[in-house]
């Protein structure tokens, strides 16, 4: 599942390729105790789902039956997850009538017998509900006509159990099919193979059958129903299925035409055929993540299509990839419990990397998962977790950075670690020996060890079971004499209880006449490494290719780090030397960046050296920033954009302002607009005013208006937000326009007052983004006030996200105000003391001048002067 997986993002305001990642995070409160999984009192063998929908309602009307089989003997009863449905009857396999109790959460049936183990019998529920998650049902509304009715189902993490009655939970596995009855000009893609379509004239229906013969856990089973082009390809025979809104089916291939071709490359690395009947990929209204990889049928988000324009520079195959690597790694293999969800996602963003390489090169895959590493880094700064952990109290709470993009860097560590070949062995064995079966991190260690040789128990027990990463501090030294080069490293990470010294194998490397190479082992905190050379070195690569997690701080001579920034074969190492030379700031090292900003073969090293200038933030930097707008590559040219906004004045803002006027990618000129308004000029808002009402894929150009008018920080700028945040938006515009308001108004009387009452109100909104929006808002906002309306949405929703964040939200918004008024009462127990000193100040002035008065009498009285 894609929810908050990022993309390239140069400016960290909108979501990239893989999913609505950072906008989701969720700032995990910490939990109340541990969470395990249910006991399970039967095996489900099969579920066969019968529905259909009274529309106007959006209500389901279902039956179930579930064929299971106790696993010890004497069981009387079956308890199955139900939320908010109604149950109407429970019969056996025979059709006769069952006693049951349904308190609104757990269905618990009483048979009429104890079974035994050797006993299989079918429970057949029938029920109907209007579901608030698992299944939705979308339309035109007043302020959205054009919205398609459809019908769409999402599972992950236990959402199922809200549209039918069933075990939901990742440790048990079944068999599945459905038989869906929709309006005959719909179509209703389902999993697995489709048995029949059967048409009542007479009642203006179409009845859908399908049936997925490959077990699975209960999140993976959807339907996703209403009018839909089909476009079709063909994998072995395998038919390679896409579905989207009629009119759209122009926009396939720019999106989904690798699809077959990843078919093959997972298949052939993997070592096992994509195992299912067919595989459809499925463009929803409004879905609620940026995938799902439901069994055989992945449903995705609209912004996967893409016009012409968009398709210059992005580029959804990360997400497509990333989806259909969970066939594999999810589906067929599945975690058996949500604290080893890595093994999930983990595995699916680590594939992304490893399609980019078949199909962009190393190069490309290198700079992906550098990205995947930034993500991470960032997540690390406001929570540290092991990958591993059942400290949680929602599922949702721990499908973030941790378990996809670090599991992901864990598995490129790996990989390294064992050898190129060791390492897709053990993937092909695990593969094959846990096939349709659940899985746990264990369970990928021992394949390991049985498959190698090798005890990697202390690899898991400090990336996976442990937490962090280590931060190495480097130094080096030559001795020309003895003709040997010296590196000492130090872990300077903090050691604490979950967070130790990390065991490493690292990669020495000498550059020059008599290049040297060699692997040591770091472990300790402080460790010194000897090595001879013929020749004294041209400059050192500590960790050639970044293939490690980690922070690195390794300081070298300039002339090495301009040798290397011309010959390092290693792309990071080029973009690693011109960090250090914009660091180093001097004219001539900034010229030799602004020169390989322009002719370094690699597009993804010139976005890093755009980066290194901005950080720079001298006049020459931005100078040669300008030079590189002429750049034709888009990527390179919208870092340049993102770079120059770190420069506040008329040239740069000049620069920025042809380019948000128009560009010929949505993406650069997005990124102009949100870059004027951070040069802060005059000019910008007329520029960005105009931007706010231009359409675009994803809205980006919108979104960053939006973002660069709060950053201008002009008022008036009001209007033009509140008509961007208005109902019948684009989610990603209306939010973006919400956290612009927020900031706008943050601290700011009379704005904060009217703001947080107007995004109280978008709490209640229908779309599910614009609420995400408005808490998110909320929290940029840091009006206490605003806490109880915070509150309210906790206990109103049902989705994880909005819960878990506003119930985090809520409490940083509570502890603000007691603060708050803890500082305000400090502030008049300062002022009472400052009071009480000043009264004792002058009672004592009073006492001493009372006291020279008395003095002064004694001394006439005595003749005394």
């Amino acid at each position: 599942m894609s929810i908050r997986r990022k993309g390239a993002c140069f400016a960290g305001t909108y979501f990239g390729e893989a999913g609505l990642e950072r906008a989701f995070a969720i700032a995990t409160a910490p939990p109340e105790g541990k969470s395990y999984a249910p006991d399970k009192l039967v095996d489900v063998i099969h579920i066969r789902i019968e529905i259909g929908f009274d529309l106007p309602k959006k209500a389901v009307l279902g039956k179930v039956t579930h064929t299971v089989a106790p696993i010890q003997d004497g069981l009387r009863r079956l308890v199955l997850d139900c939320c908010e449905l109604t149950v109407d009857g429970v019969t056996d396999g025979s059709g006769r009538a069952l006693k049951f109790d349904h308190d609104g959460a757990k269905l618990t049936v009483f048979f009429s017998k104890a079974l035994s183990r050797c006993d299989r019998t079918d429970v057949a529920i029938t029920y109907h509900g209007t579901p608030r998650k698992g299944l939705y049902f979308t339309g035109p509304s007043a302020d959205c006509p054009g919205t398609q009715v459809q019908v769409w189902s999402q599972g992950q993490d236990e959402d199922s159990r809200f549209w039918f009655p069933c075990f939901d939970y990742p440790n048990e596995k079944a068999t599945s099919e459905s038989i869906v009855t929709v309006p005959e000009a719909w179509t209703v893609v389902g999993n697995g193979k489709l048995l029949s379509v059967k048409g009542d004239r007479r009642a203006g229906t179409r009845t859908f059958h399908h049936r997925e013969s490959v077990p699975h856990v209960t999140y993976l089973i959807s339907i996703a129903c209403g009018e839909f082009a089909k476009v079709e390809d063909r994998w072995h025979g395998i038919p390679v299925e896409y579905y989207v809104k009629p009119g759209q089916a122009e926009m396939v291939r720019r999106s989904f035409s690798r699809t077959p071709d990843m078919l093959e490359h997972f298949s052939k690395t993997f070592g096992v055929d994509y195992p299912y009947e067919k595989y459809s990929q499925v463009v929803v209204e409004d879905f609620i993540f940026g995938g799902m990889e439901n069994i055989s049928a992945t449903t995705l988000i609209d912004r996967c299509l893409l016009d012409e324009r968009a398709a210059l520079d992005y580029e959804p195959q990360d997400l497509i990839s990333h989806e259909l690597a969970h066939q594999w790694f999810g589906d067929l293999l599945t975690c058996k419990d949500w604290s080893h969800a890595w093994l999930n996602e983990g595995f699916a963003t680590y594939s992304e990397v490893v399609y980019r390489e078949h199909w962009r090169g190393d190069e490309d895959a290198h700079q992906h998962r550098l990205l995947q590493m930034q993500a991470y880094l960032d997540r690390d700064r406001s929570e540290r977790r092991p990958i591993v952990t059942k400290a949680y109290t929602l599922p949702m709470e721990l499908f973030d950075q941790h378990i996809y993009e670090k599991g992901a860097l864990v598995l490129h560590m790996l990989r390294r670690v064992l050898g190129e070949e060791p390492f897709w062995a053990s993937i092909r064995e695990y593969l094959t020996a846990f096939r349709g079966q659940t899985v746990q991190t264990e369970d990928l260690i021992g394949v390991i060890t049985r498959v190698t040789g090798m005890n990697v128990e202390w690899f898991f027990d400090q990336w996976v079971f442990g937490a962090g990463f280590p931060e190495y501090e480097v130094a080096y030294a030559w001795d020309d004499e003895k003709k040997t080069a010296t590196l000492t490293v130090d872990q300077k990470q903090k050691v604490e209880k979950q967070t130790g010294l990390f065991r490493m194998p690292v990669t020495i490397k000498f550059h020059g006449r008599k290049p040297h190479e060699q692997t040591v082992e770091v472990k300790e905190a402080h460790q010194a490494f000897t090595f001879h050379i013929e020749a004294k070195p041209d400059f050192v690569s500590f960790d050639p290719g970044c293939h490690l997690l980690k922070k690195l701080a390794f300081k070298q001579p300039a002339e090495m780090l301009k040798a290397r920034l011309r010959k390092d074969p290693d792309w990071f190492g080029r973009v690693e030397a011109a960090r250090m030379l914009c660091r180093d700031g001097s004219r001539d090292a900034l010229d030799s960046v602004g020169k390989a900003l322009l002719k370094d073969p690699f597009w993804g090293a010139r976005v890093e050296m755009a980066a290194a200038l901005g950080e720079n933030g001298s006049l020459h930097a931005r100078d040669l920033l300008v030079s590189g707008l002429k750049t034709p590559d888009h990527k390179v040219r919208r870092a340049v954009v993102s770079a120059l906004g770190r420069f506040q004045d008329e040239i740069a803002a000049k620069a920025l302002a042809r380019i948000a006027k128009g560009d010929p990618s949505y993406y650069v000129e997005g990124e102009a607009c949100l870059a004027l308004g951070a040069t802060k000029q005059p000019l910008a808002f007329d520029i960005l005013k105009d931007a706010a009402g231009r359409p675009s894929h994803r809205d980006i150009v919108r979104t960053c208006a939006c973002s660069g008018l709060a950053r201008l920080r002009d008022d008036r700028a009001w209007p033009i937000l509140r008509a961007c945040a208005a109902p019948g938006g684009h989610p990603q515009g209306r939010m973006a326009a919400m956290r612009a308001m927020a900031a706008l108004a943050k601290g700011r009387d009379p704005y904060r007052t009217e703001i947080r009452e107007e995004l109280e109100r978008f709490l209640k909104d229908p779309n599910f983004f614009a609420k995400f929006g408005a808490l998110m808002s909320i929290e940029i906002l840091d009006e206490p006030a605003a806490a109880g309306a915070v509150e309210a949405l906790r206990f109103r929703e049902s989705d994880g996200r909005l819960r878990a964040n506003s119930r985090d939200i809520a409490r940083a918004l509570r502890e603000g105000k007691s603060k708050g008024e803890e500082l305000v009462a400090l502030r008049s127990d300062i002022e009472k003391l400052r009071e009480e000193k000043r009264s004792i100040e002058d009672r004592l002035g009073k006492l001493e001048a009372a006291s020279e008065r008395k003095a002064g009498t004694r001394k006439k009285a005595s003749g005394k002067r």
